[in-house]
């Protein structure tokens, strides 16, 4: 059955060519509509991918193979997006539509066209990091290829045994670029593994289809689940700093930190955001009191939280400098604290 165009098929035709076309695009369209979503995925993706690259690298020379390789990334990832929300959709009970009937239709009489484009765009930027990166860029290069094939077992399979195609394809959008920068740190990088793309498949196993809601029942959502792991996850990155630094390096305690930072501030403004909404809706019932409870609860745990990391990190600090230097850090961040009061 032939699906009748929309009123502005022209313009809708264009922004779904360019969609299927030019890396990013996509994702962009169907994935982070919104601009705050697209926010929210550079602070979480595009930032620390690019730091990690230029530390790994031990400069910032590093950042346009980094960006060619995340390129070429998404040029094929996207392209498992596009089969997913064009045909395999129809194998699902109760998927998730991105494309209505006539943008799916128009999509599959064109995938042959996309895979051909983007496989050529993600080829060419590989190309120009081997060139650039020759001792890393046989691994690169089939650590490319080897999103395709998965991507398409992920797309065709249905059940639990997806999860962990999940996870691996999360992996390699997150490290690829990295390990293109900095191959012979890749044994250290691995431990991002559990920064970025195990969180994220945590989450992704939340999922109806896959039944495993019981994984999900000890958190109030998702941003609450993402805040705890990335706090837990910096206090055991501190403990083996502190007693294995050749394993656990500071480049992976920095990154940590950020995430917390970043996990914390949307946790905090989601709640804020109930929070105001329950204020408008009933300012003197109940929830008032469960409110400030709350806050209550999140600035004790802060003050404690904070307290043991200035521990751990003056710790670290007296080890490193010894005792004459941490005094005069510890002088340094008391003469800093003044100057903020008077400036206050």
């Amino acid at each position: 059955m032939t699906e009748s165009p929309p009123p502005d098929h022209t313009n809708c035709q264009r922004k779904m060519l360019l969609a299927l076309l030019v890396p990013f695009a996509y994702f962009f369209l169907t994935r982070v509509p919104a601009p705050r979503q697209k926010i929210g995925w550079a602070m979480s993706y595009v930032v620390p991918v690019l730091a990690l690259s230029a530390l790994g690298h031990n400069d910032w020379t590093a950042l346009p193979s980094a960006l060619l390789v995340m390129v070429a990334v998404y040029a094929a990832y996207e392209f498992g997006y596009i089969v997913n929300d064009a045909a395999a959709v129809d194998r699902e009970a109760s998927p998730t539509q991105r494309l209505d009937p006539w943008a799916r239709q128009w999509v599959r009489s064109r995938l042959l066209l996309a895979l051909c484009v983007r496989f050529l765009v993600g080829g060419a930027c590989i190309a120009i990091v081997a060139f650039a990166q020759a001792p890393a860029s046989p691994l690169i290069a089939l650590a490319w290829l080897a999103i395709w094939p998965v991507f398409a077992l992920y797309n065709r399979w249905r059940g639990r045994i997806t999860i962990p195609l999940y996870l691996l394809l999360v992996s390699l959008r997150y490290l690829l670029p990295i390990w293109a920068t900095a191959a012979e740190a890749a044994p250290h990088w691995l431990l991002l593994l559990l920064v970025y793309p195990l969180p994220n498949t945590i989450v992704a196993a939340w999922k109806p289809r896959y039944g495993l809601e019981v994984l999900k029942r000890p958190f109030a959502g998702e941003q609450q689940f993402r805040a705890i792991w990335s706090g837990a996850l910096l206090v055991v990155a501190l403990l083996g700093w502190w007693l294995a630094p050749q394993w656990v390096t500071w480049p992976f305690v920095a990154v940590c930190a950020y995430y917390l930072g970043i996990r914390s501030g949307s946790l905090y403004g989601q709640r804020g955001q109930r929070e105001q909404t329950a204020a408008n809706t009933n300012p003197l019932g109940l929830g008032t009191v469960r409110v400030a409870l709350a806050n209550l609860f999140w600035i004790l745990g802060d003050k404690a939280l904070a307290m043991v990391l200035g521990l751990l990190i003056f710790g670290m600090i007296g080890r490193a400098l010894g005792p004459s230097g941490a005094g005069h850090f510890a002088f340094g961040a008391a003469l800093l604290q003044v100057a903020l009061g008077l400036s206050l």
